[in-house]
């Protein structure tokens, strides 16, 4: 990321938010914290697997899932909506029990964190970013890893960052009970059903409030529509749900409209539903989408009256803030493919939200830009 000093384009250190973790040099200079996510998406995956129970309907604030039974599976929708998440069930801070058995300075990061907390849903956000700081992620499926362990090794699986996540809040009296399902690529080839699309994420009730899931390793409040609910509750072991391995998924539409937003200064490691509206001042934000809106990779230059800036796409996301009015250059350069330039015009306070589509080299801006 890079721009010329000049104010026109008043950006802050909040672009490298889009970075998923705080490994980079902009990283380690801002704290980490989470950004916010709003809008809309949907998917429709195939699922194919004989002897496997059928994925069941669902419905949570912000998540539905819908299953049709078609010749040899399921046709299962996801849709998803990201809208100001309103939870106003109260929190106080107590003392954590000793069973958790955390190590002194894991409770003392998380007592730190919990203790401005009001609401329920700073709670849960203060003890995933805490265990996000705190746990390293290790892809290898751990399905008997236990809280303790979890927190001697310093790493853990999905289920075992589940598994700890759910104790924690347990403890501190927020009801919330393990999810079990699949985490799906975005492609039109069968995807094979084995042990790196197998997922387990938290569903969270706030008393007197929504019921929401949440991923530990990503969000809360929200989960992807890439993500197909297999069992919740129930335990984090396979069992009938074992019956998968081997089967197939296809995606058969997908509709990607969720935008995330950076926060200020900050190394966003989670996104989470606003609370409330978030930024003001003029804004361009926007996506970079391919084959069945599967976002890109690759880069996104803005020109200016008199300065520029660019950033990598973050899960093919692009956002800038605090600019001035006037008539700006966006330059995509999404991954293997040649450049396209679409010029957009912005008045003050517009929030503006693009979405871009490649398809063979080519770039098409929707109304609001002009190609």
């Amino acid at each position: 990321m890079s721009w010329t000093p000049s104010s026109t384009l008043r950006l802050s250190l909040f672009l490298a938010a889009f970075l998923w973790s705080a490994s980079s040099t902009w990283g380690r200079q801002a704290p980490e914290g989470y950004g916010t996510v709003s809008g809309k998406a949907q998917a429709v995956f195939l699922i194919a697997a004989k002897d496997a129970p059928a994925p069941p309907a669902c419905s949570v604030d912000g998540f539905r899932q819908g299953v049709e039974p078609v010749a040899g599976g399921w046709r299962v929708t996801v849709s998803v909506d990201a809208s100001a998440l309103k939870v106003r069930t109260p929190f106080r801070a107590g003392r954590l029990p000793s069973s958790l058995g955390m190590p002194p300075s894991f409770a003392a990061d998380l007592a730190s964190a919990l203790a401005p907390c009001q609401r329920a849903d700073e709670a849960v956000e203060a003890v995933l970013l805490t265990v996000k700081r705190r746990i390293a992620y290790d892809g290898t499926p751990g399905f008997n890893e236990t809280e303790s362990e979890v927190l001697a090794r310093g790493k853990a699986s999905c289920v075992g960052l589940t598994r700890l996540v759910r104790a924690i809040l347990r403890a501190l009296a927020i009801p919330c009970r393990e999810v079990v399902g699949f985490k799906l690529p975005v492609q039109s080839s069968p995807i094979r059903l084995q042990g790196g699309v197998l997922h387990a994420w938290l569903e969270i009730g706030y008393p007197g409030g929504p019921t929401v899931f949440c991923d530990p390793l990503r969000s809360s409040g929200w989960v992807p529509e890439t993500y197909v609910v297999l069992r919740i509750g129930g335990g984090l072991q396979p069992g009938e749900l074992a019956a998968y391995a081997g089967g197939e998924a296809r995606c058969e539409t997908h509709q990607d409209r969720l935008f995330c937003e950076p926060a200020p200064q900050t190394a966003c490691v989670l996104w989470r539903r606003a609370f409330s509206p978030t930024f003001t001042g003029t804004v361009l934000a926007g996506k970079v989408l391919g084959a069945l809106d599967a976002p890109l990779a690759g880069r996104v230059e803005l020109a200016g009256p008199a300065d520029t800036a660019s950033m990598d796409l973050w899960e093919g996301n692009f956002f800038f803030r605090d600019l001035e009015p006037g008539v700006y250059s966006l330059l995509v350069h999404p991954a293997g493919q040649e450049p396209q330039r679409a010029t957009v015009r912005l008045g003050p306070m517009d929030k503006r939200f693009l979405v871009l589509y490649s398809r063979v080299g080519a770039v098409g801006a929707p109304p609001g830009a002009t190609p």
